[in-house]
């Protein structure tokens, strides 16, 4: 499908059409435009086309993604670009997995990223039809060198489609982010206002859970990707399980406060020491302490319990249980719970949400620290059991602590630079570091950020990537001849080549959108430690 295609392309806002299929006859490709379903079913039948461009929300009943399922019904399958103006994961999730090749949000230039969308999909098309084609020749003797490079151009056409999908989630993943970071900063201020009204306070309280919720789900998302690809990395250290739980429980207080849950911890576990990746470890035991809170009803009870197996024999493991009073599981969906999207059952998806991706991630997790996650429950209303079970390691042994001189040091003011020109998102973020007693200077271009170094001296600089006159790297690379102060990248995109990135290029930290309060309070308490000890 090189060079000239056949594109049928279905919107039925008649400006975006036109402009759309001038867009594309200018790439080169032969387009039939039309406005409504049945005229695009009368294309398919009489003039095959080679791609489907075709808006989500139609004039009709019937939508985009409805039209898409009906022609694969009738037995005319063809590859699909969904063009859709929301940006809910789920929805876009339901694309995918229908069958459409690509999902281009109407957002921004969309219309000037359409034909190189176009292009990389009839080129995946292309590469799979020929990988169709050596699977038909295998047989042949003769063909085994045309079955060999096509198998290699099948390899690079996933890692392709691997590649246009990363690209495609980091996209997703920063859209969505950049207009929370401003939500929750303005909820943390107003929650930290002394005169709000209780009953406001809890509103506000709700507005941040949500928020909070929402971001956790944009992260399932990347999690599954890096899952799927290989990519999952771990940075490995002694981690006490009982204070890691602790600082799940403490970080998850809100959340049991609000549906008046009763926690009861057992430690009995003797040993209690892993090697793990920290924050994926809390990240295991957030989700199933997060599942049981979803699926246990107000006033239930949560029970942890922690304790060490096979000890005598050698290293040994703990088991950590994550136990419940909630709904219960019927004993033939156990099986089920750590697939990807699968929640139990629809009725589950349509009263509880959620995406069905905690268990799955915890469970790849699990098996990425040579551990595993079980389920157990004695059915529908009896509640349930979640076990997740790790190596032990020895216990570090103790460090004499020096003279923390820390709390003293938080207390000095910072002379910030805030590189940001999302201007809700700037003037949000400089409320919330002067409500710390910081002094904040705003800018919101390159060149303004290199002028205000030239005038005076930071302490801390927190950065967007993407500005209009050029790069948060950029920036800091220049930064860093002059300067050795901490930097912070604040962005959408969290992908880990995203963060590779940034800390290759100068930044001392990385902080994805929407801004953890806690992740900020903790890197602002350092630069504060590091400019009163003059590092």
């Amino acid at each position: 499908m090189r060079g000239t295609a056949h594109v049928l392309l279905l919107d039925d806002d008649e400006g975006l059409l036109t402009l759309a299929r001038r867009i594309l006859v200018r790439a080169g490709h032969r387009v039939s435009a039309v406005a409504d379903t049945e005229a695009a079913y009368a294309v398919v039948r009489d003039d095959r086309p080679d791609l489907l461009l075709i808006d989500y929300q139609l004039g009709g009943p019937e939508t985009g993604l409805d039209f898409f399922r009906r022609i694969a019904g009738d037995g005319r399958p063809m590859p699909a670009i969904l063009l859709t103006g929301f940006t809910d994961e789920s929805r876009v999730i339901e694309a995918l997995r229908a069958g459409v090749a690509d999902v281009v949000p109407k957002t921004g230039a969309y219309l000037d990223y359409m034909p190189e969308a176009v292009s990389r999909v009839l080129e995946q098309t292309r590469l799979r039809d020929a990988l169709a084609q050596a699977e038909l020749l295998s047989a042949r003797e003769e063909e085994r060198e045309r079955l060999l490079a096509s198998e290699q151009a099948a390899r690079q056409a996933a890692e392709e489609a691997n590649r246009a999908k990363d690209r495609f989630l980091a996209m997703l993943s920063h859209e969505l982010r950049t207009p929370l970071s401003p939500v929750l900063a303005t909820a943390t201020l107003l929650e930290r206002m002394s005169a709000l009204p209780e009953a406001v306070r809890a509103d506000v309280r709700l507005i941040r859970r949500n928020i909070e919720l929402e971001a956790r789900l944009i992260d399932d998302l990347l999690d599954l990707t890096r899952v799927a690809n290989g990519k999952l990395l771990l940075a490995l250290e002694s981690v006490d399980i009982h204070e890691t739980i602790d600082a799940v429980l403490t970080l998850f207080r809100d959340d049991i406060d609000f549906k008046r849950l009763r926690v009861v911890t057992q430690f009995s576990a003797r040993r209690h020491w892993v090697r793990a990746d920290r924050a994926r470890l809390q990240q295991m035991l957030w989700n199933l302490l997060r599942n049981a809170a979803k699926f246990t009803p107000e006033g239930g009870t949560i029970t942890l319990r922690t304790r060490d197996t096979g000890v005598a024999a050698g290293a040994g493991s703990i088991e950590i249980d994550v136990e419940d009073t909630g709904i219960g599981i019927e004993p033939e969906r156990l099986s089920k719970l750590f697939n990807a999207f699968e929640q139990g059952s629809d009725t589950i998806s349509r009263t509880f949400g959620g995406l069905g991706l905690g268990l799955a991630i915890t469970r790849a997790l699990a098996d990425a620290h040579s551990g595993h996650v079980t389920a157990h429950s004695d059915g529908p209303g009896q509640g349930a059991r979640f076990t997740l079970c790790v190596p032990l390691a020895a216990e570090p042994a103790a460090v004499p602590v020096p003279h923390d001189d820390r709390a003293q040091a938080s207390a000095r003011v910072l002379r910030i630079l805030l590189i940001e020109d999302h201007e809700d998102t700037a003037e949000v973020m400089a409320r919330l570091l002067e409500s710390y007693e910081h002094e904040v200077t705003i800018v919101g271009r390159l060149d303004a950020a290199q002028a205000a170094c030239e005038q005076q001296t930071f302490d801390l600089v927190i950065s967007d990537l993407g500005l209009p006159d050029g790069s948060g790297l950029d920036f800091v690379r220049a930064f860093r001849r002059s300067s050795e102060a901490p930097a912070i990248a604040l962005t959408g995109y969290g992908m880990d080549d995203d963060v590779r990135r940034c800390l290759d290029a100068g930044f001392s930290a990385h902080l994805t959108k929407p801004v953890s309060i806690h992740q900020l309070e903790q890197l602002l308490a350092d630069a504060a430690q590091g400019a009163a000890t003059g590092r």
